[in-house]
């Protein structure tokens, strides 16, 4: 039984209703934005010779095919390009660059692995404390028991913290 190139759903048989050809369009999607990777994000020109399945994110001035869809994720299936507009917070895994994207709402960012992320702590009392040697100092809130995990660069270190006393 056919499948989808990336995910693997099998496709409907063919038959005289033809009520499959929804459904397998509806695989179709799925299985290009489902856990998307791409294969690049940087090409704003198709490549020559795609591979039924190859998915791209279009760059910035996209010629040929990809005229017009700047920014949408493109996925070559049934011998065409079918394009997604991407929403904010929609992710992809960049292969070439080896990275992953978050886009914005207005473009794709590389998201660092690390990266800090800024919690709104407004009108909660946070808990501070100091980490075992080589870890820092910690900073939280809460309203019952939270694992901190750290790490310095050659051990994860797991804490769990109680509520303030």
């Amino acid at each position: 039984m056919p499948t989808t190139p990336r995910i693997g759903y099998e496709y409907i048989p063919v038959d005289d209703l033809q009520g499959y050809v929804g459904v397998n369009e509806g695989y179709d999607v799925n299985d290009a934005l489902v856990q998307p990777t791409v294969k690049d994000h940087t090409l704003a020109t198709p490549p020559g010779s795609p591979a039924e399945g190859d998915t791209y994110i279009v760059a910035a001035s996209p010629t040929g095919a990809w005229t017009g869809h700047a920014t949408h994720l493109t996925e070559w299936i049934g011998g065409a390009w079918k394009f997604y507009t991407p929403a904010e917070g929609w992710h992809a895994y960049d292969q070439l660059a080896n990275q992953w994207l978050i886009f914005d709402g207005a473009a794709w960012q590389v998201f660092a692995v690390g990266s800090a992320v800024n919690l709104d702590m407004t009108g909660i009392a946070p808990t501070t404390g100091t980490l075992p040697t080589g870890f820092g100092t910690f900073r939280y809130t809460l309203g019952g028991n939270v694992t901190l995990y750290v790490n310095n660069g050659t051990t994860i270190l797991a804490l769990v913290l109680g509520a303030p006393g």
